[in-house]
């Protein structure tokens, strides 16, 4: 019996990083999504329905944060894996918009896929 893979959505204005981050997690067999600002997240959040959202917090326009609570307050969304990526330490604010997890900067591929991995 083969084992489904998570569907992710990675909500990153970096598209180099979305690109490398999709080929890493692709080439382990997870389906992915990018977009590249908040509103596009949001969007691409209801109509793909990811297992987990790769989320950036530094983002123009709408920051990862404001993004973070959006998804939180509609019911469609509100129960997707929100891990969050950033290079401040600011772990209230990230508990208080309803991140599942904060993933520090620099980061490595491989802790990705293992947190992605461990909550299948």
């Amino acid at each position: 019996m083969t084992q489904k893979k998570q569907r992710v959505l990675i909500i990153d204005d970096e598209d180099d990083l979305n690109n490398i981050i999709t080929m890493r997690l692709e080439k382990e067999g997870f389906e992915i999504e990018s977009a590249l600002d908040g509103e596009e997240g949001i969007e691409k959040a209801k109509s793909f329905k990811p297992d987990c959202i790769l989320l950036d917090v530094s983002m123009p326009v709408m920051t990862g944060w404001e993004v973070c609570e959006k998804l939180r307050a509609d019911p469609e969304t509100q129960n997707m894996k929100i891990y969050m990526f950033t290079a401040t330490r600011d772990l209230k604010l990230a508990k208080k918009v309803g991140a599942d997890r904060v993933i520090l900067k620099p980061f490595n591929y491989d802790e990705i896929i293992s947190i992605l991995e461990s909550t299948e």
